[in-house]
Parts: C-alpha cells; structure tokens; sequence
C-alpha cells in the first residue's frame, strides 16, 4: 500500500510539472505585445495610450483580462476591445462583384489580422475595425476586464487602454523629471515599444518637440463611444500608438507583472533644462 501511494505521489509531480512546462512554454511563444504612446503636459499631467496584443495559448476560449497601473492612480480610465477584419492575401479576379459603384474582387484566401504589426494595413478594412467598450472593475489595485469577445486559441486580440494620470513626474528647479511605468500583467511580454513626447511650447531634453495632436487624436477629443464605434479615424489613432515620438524606448522578454520604465526631462526653456549641467560644470571649473 505504501509503494502505492508513493508511486500516486510521484506520478502527480511529475504530471503537474509537466503542465507547468508547458503553460511557460505556451507564455514564452504566446506573449504579450504593448505599445504605448505618452504625452506629458506643462501641468504634469501624462495622456496615456496603450494597445495590449494578447494572445490564447489554452484550449478554453480567453474571457477575461486584467492589468495594473502602477503608482499612479488614473482618471478618466477606459478600456476597449479591438477587432481587425480578416485580410485577403488572394484576390479572386475572375469574380467581380460592383458594390457602391465600385468593383470589388472576390477573395479565395483569407488570413487573421497580425495585431502586433505596428503598421497594420488599415486601408484593407476601411474603417471596419471595431472597438467595444468594456466594463471594467477594480480590486486591490488590479483592474479586471470581461472580455466582450472571447479569443479562441491561438488566436489573438488587441485591448486599447486609455487614461490621463499625474504622479510620474518630479519638478525641481523649473525642470520636470518623469518615469512613466508600463502597465503589469500576469503574463509574458515579448516586447514593449513607449513613444514619449511633450507639449508644444515644452521641450524634452535631447530633441524639441512638437506635438501632432492630429494624429494622436487627443485635441479633438477622439471619443471611441459607448458600445461598437468603427472609423477610419480611430483606425489612424490606435494604429499609430506606439510609433512616433521623440523620445522611443524599448524592452523586450519581460516576466510577468514585470513593468518597463521609461525616464526623461523636460522643460519650458533650454536653460532651465540643462541649468544642472550647467552648474556642475561650474563647481568643476572653480573646483579647478
């Protein structure tokens, strides 16, 4: 009897840590992918925009998700769910259809949108991705989200994370210090892509800086509405986070609830951004 259940043990183990090999082997090819756009203003305040790419190892279809933000506590906080059309990679041209006046060829081959592509061929869907809405609840600090749309597996999705927040930055001597930290997850990441930039009449130490408010779609106040919302507007906003600024670091194969920091200056002036170099070069003239 003994033997038995000493065999019963070791079996256990070993099934057990099979399956944890296997759920890390899922998370390292599985990973998560984030990209951030960040625009810091004169008053201290960070617009956020984040596009988390995640992914379904599991054989049970992925429903919910959850995140943190960590030191800061943000304000006008919303969460969206994205979903990108299929793309044809083999037009039919023998089939010809007319719709809207306009010739459409047929398709005999369709593939699942790459959400990690950070320049995803928009002009395919044509203002057909949609973002949903999602309702979101907070415990301990953690953010939990119901996902709208289940992911099936090995499929993928995209969640677009939206806030304004102030607590990264530090100002002393009329110079401003932030560190923006990325959102925690308890999963892999395979890459993190930040684009830092500041306001117009601001200027971020080691390049001025002027903010295309346009394509980010802050000064218009892109408004993703309430439920489904679908534009080519709101494509060219989400398509572009994390790809322009003049400030862009990256990181790549983090653990999970790991977060990437991003740190820099800035100012209202040249002088009051570089007066503390300009100081200790002094002290080391007079020193000398």
């Amino acid at each position: 009897m003994y033997k038995f259940f000493l065999s019963l043990i070791l079996f256990a183990s070993l099934f057990f840590s099979q399956m944890d090999a296997v759920s890390a082997q899922g998370e390292l090819l599985f990973g998560q992918n984030q990209f951030y756009s960040v625009v810091f203003r004169g008053n201290g305040e960070a617009i956020v925009y984040a596009k988390l790419v995640i992914s379904n190892p599991d054989e049970q279809p992925l429903t919910d998700f959850s995140f943190v933000i960590p030191k800061v506590l943000p304000t006008e906080l919303v969460v969206y769910q994205m979903k990108l059309p299929q793309e044809c990679i083999l037009f039919d041209d023998t089939s010809i259809e007319v719709i809207n006046d306009k010739p459409v060829r047929g398709c005999l081959q369709y593939r699942d949108p790459d959400y990690a592509t950070q320049y995803y061929s928009y002009g395919f869907s044509n203002g057909k991705a949609e973002y949903q809405e999602i309702q979101f609840s907070k415990l301990e600090g953690q953010y939990h989200v119901a996902l709208p749309t289940p992911v099936a597996q090995y499929k993928s999705t995209a969640i677009i994370v939206a806030y304004a927040a102030k607590g990264y930055v530090r100002e002393t001597m009329g110079r401003s210090t932030f560190a923006f930290e990325t959102l925690q997850v308890p999963q892999r990441i395979q890459e993190i892509r930040v684009a830092v930039d500041v306001d117009s009449d601001l200027l971020l130490k080691g390049k001025q800086s002027s903010v295309d408010y346009d394509t980010l779609g802050l000064e218009q106040g892109v408004s993703l509405g309430k439920g489904y919302a679908s534009s080519r507007a709101l494509d060219s906003v989400v398509g572009k986070i994390g790809s322009r600024g003049p400030l862009v670091k990256q990181a790549k194969n983090l653990s999970a609830n790991e977060s990437f920091v991003v740190r820099g200056e800035y100012a209202t002036s040249w002088f009051r951004l570089y007066l503390s170099s300009i100081l200790k070069q002094v002290s080391l003239v007079l020193s000398i």
